[in-house]
C-alpha cells in the first residue's frame, strides 16, 4: 500500500502545482483539488462494502488538506504522506477491530 500512495502522493503534487499555477485564489484551488479528489474516487462507491462510502466520504477532506500541506509547507509532500498512510493504517485497524459494523450503520 505504501507504493500507491506514493504514486497517488506524487500524482496529487503534479495536480496541485497545475492548478495553483492558474492565478486563482489559493482558497478556490483547495476547494477545486477537493472536488476533484471526490471526483476521482467517484468509482469506489461501487465497492459492496461500507469502506467504498468511508473513503468517498473523507476524499474531498483529504484532498483539502493535502493541497493545504503540499502548497504551505516546504516539508508539505511528506506531511501529506504521513496523512494518507496514517488514514489507511487507521482504518485498517478499525477494520480489524470489528469497526466495520459500527461504520456501516453510521453510513
Amino acid at each position: 500500500k505504501a507504493f500507491e500512495i506514493m504514486f497517488q502522493q506524487t500524482f496529487f503534487m503534479i495536480s496541485i502545482y497545475y492548478l495553483f499555477n492558474n492565478n486563482v485564489s489559493k482558497k478556490i484551488d483547495m476547494f477545486l483539488f477537493g472536488l476533484y479528489t471526490l471526483f476521482i474516487h467517484f468509482p469506489i462507491l461501487f465497492v459492496a462494502s461500507s469502506m467504498g462510502k468511508i473513503l468517498f466520504s473523507v476524499s474531498f477532506f483529504a484532498g483539502v488538506i493535502f493541497s493545504y500541506c503540499i502548497t504551505k509547507s516546504k516539508k508539505g509532500f511528506i506531511y501529506s504522506y504521513m496523512i494518507h498512510f496514517g488514514f489507511y493504517v487507521i482504518l485498517a485497524m478499525v477494520f480489524w477491530l470489528g469497526g466495520a459494523n459500527l461504520i456501516a450503520s453510521l453510513i
